[in-house]
């Protein structure tokens, strides 16, 4: 089965972000009046699979407007001198792209950072397409935020189109979509209590490398 495109999540995935994350959440916390909601990097990395447009309601209510508009100033200001690509992440997108497949990205993260992430990383060329939350009408894991991200590009999501991510909340965003889930990180891939199991697991960029070169022989 080889893929006609594939569509990546951003954070843990291809690149981590999440000290800077961390530090601006710390920072709006303090802020809006609950400076003793101390999150681990363990509660960021959960959060991170809830879109952004919908979390910051769960966390300060009535505020949320105002708490996620000083979240985006704190991140702004920090995250492009903190992100960093995860290790060979930089080379699955170099073989992929080599092989003609096209890759896109759909991420719970607002666009225009991602978008502003991969110009820093020098990485945004790889893509035919860069969507964040609130770029499309639904925000992932919605199948409307993968509609949009290959609108325009003759390609329908199936089978031969492979959502890759890190987490519980991409299988479920692969499903919803009907692609070919892939997860590259820990094991298992939980929503809260429930694992979600996707087509394919690997540890690490290195894995689905090897993974990626049994199944390109004739793209």
């Amino acid at each position: 089965m080889n893929p006609k495109a594939v569509i990546f999540d951003w954070d843990i995935t291809l690149v981590d972000s999440v000290k800077a994350i961390h530090g601006s959440l710390k920072q709006t916390f303090i802020e809006f009046g609950n400076p003793s909601q101390a999150w681990s990097i363990d509660d960021v990395l959960e959060w991170l699979r809830k879109s952004m447009r919908v979390s910051f309601k769960d966390l300060f209510g009535d505020q949320a407007k105002e708490a996620a508009d000083y979240f985006y100033i704190q991140y702004h200001n920090n995250h492009l001198k903190k992100v960093n690509l995860m290790p060979n992440a930089l080379e699955t997108l170099k073989f992929l792209k080599g092989c003609n497949v096209k890759l896109f990205v759909v991420s719970s993260k607002k666009g225009e950072l991602v978008r502003a992430e991969a110009s820093t990383l020098k990485i945004q060329n790889y893509f035919s397409r860069i969507v964040g939350s609130s770029d499309a009408i639904e925000d992932k894991p919605a199948k409307g935020s993968m509609d949009f991200a290959i609108e325009k590009h003759n390609i329908t999501l199936q089978n031969d189109v492979w959502y890759v991510g890190d987490c519980g909340i991409d299988v479920v965003c692969a499903r919803n979509s009907g692609c070919y889930s892939i997860i590259i990180g820990k094991a298992p891939a939980l929503v809260g209590e429930t694992i979600h199991k996707p087509d394919k697991f690997f540890s690490n960029h290195k894995a689905f490398q090897d993974f990626i070169k049994t199944k390109v022989n004739t793209i």
